[in-house]
Order: C-alpha cells, then structure tokens, then sequence
C-alpha cells in the first residue's frame, strides 16, 4: 500500500509541476503576499510525514485507514484539475489580475468560488486519514490556517480590483456548494 501512496504522490507532484510552468504569468498586478508559502510549505511537509513513518516507523497502514485515502485525494486531485481547465489562463499562485481577465462563472466556479482550495483540504484530509500521528496534524492544521488567509485576503483583493466579484459572491458558496 505504500507503493500506492508513493505512486499517487509521485502523479500528483508531477501534475503540479507541469501544470505551475506550462500557465505563465504575462501583464497582470500583483500583491506582494507570503501566504502562498503558509500553505505550499507545510502541504509539502504533509505528505513526506507518512513517507518519513514508512522507514523510521516500519509503519504500514491498514485497509480502512487506505480506503479513506484513497476516494479523498482522487476527488481533490479530480476538483484541482477542473479547476485549472475552467481558469485556463487565469490561473496563477499569486493574488494577481491579468489586464483583460474575465471572471471564471461557469464549470465548477459556478457553484463554489475556491475549487483549487477545497481540493487542497480533501487532499490534506486525505493524508490525515492515511496516516494518523503528530506528524501529520501539525502540517495539516498549518495549510489549513494557510488557506483561510488566503481565501480572506484574495478575496478581499477581487472585491476591491474585481468588477462584477461581488455579485458573483452573493451566488456561490466559498468551498461547499450551497453550504459554505
């Protein structure tokens, strides 16, 4: 079962990478913001903690807490990558607007504002659940408190630069479609 997990890991690293330099960044106003790092730096951390618990610990994990694992960080990585086909272009890591960008409204930001956020919890969750130890909470309370800030500060960011931002807040939820 570790191969599996080294196997999904290595997917969605590999993904990432592609995905991070193949939409670059052209004409667009930046905001200076380090919460990018409050969440890539402990995510990261997260998912070498069950690795680290494979060698140091001989720890494998059992069947029930595998089948949680599993269905969870398919459905994020799933939402992370309709995410970034819907943005297309858009996209960035950055809080940043592209001169001429038009708000994304359809796909999945028709029912939730942060796709690529909730994809990102489901998958901390996931490892949660895959392996359960000190060594996972921290760096998964730590990406959490890392995107609500960002949630809080880009959002506040697109309602001040973003014509039309507000009206589309009133018809989606954040992260849980009809919920939150």
């Amino acid at each position: 079962m570790k191969y599996m997990y080294f196997s999904l890991i290595g997917f969605y690293g590999f993904f990432e990478f592609y995905i991070q330099h193949k939409i670059k960044s052209e004409n667009r106003t930046t905001v200076t913001d380090i919460t990018y790092f409050l969440i890539f730096i402990p995510f990261f951390l997260l998912f070498l903690s069950p690795i680290y618990c494979f060698y140091v610990y001989q720890y494998e994990p059992n069947i029930i807490n595998f089948s949680l694992f599993i269905p969870l960080f398919l459905a994020g990585m799933a939402i992370r990558f309709k995410g970034y086909i819907d943005l297309g272009t858009n996209f960035s890591d950055k809080i940043e607007l592209k001169s001429h960008q038009t708000l994304i409204n359809y796909g999945i930001y028709r029912y939730i504002r942060h796709p690529l956020y909730l994809a990102s919890i489901l998958m901390t969750i996931s490892v949660i659940c895959y392996k359960c130890s000190y060594l996972t909470y921290i760096p998964a309370l730590l990406t959490i408190i890392g995107i609500a800030l960002r949630i809080y500060k880009e959002e506040n960011y697109l309602l001040l630069n973003f014509e039309g931002y507000q009206e589309y807040c009133k018809n989606t939820k954040r992260l849980i479609p009809g919920i939150f």
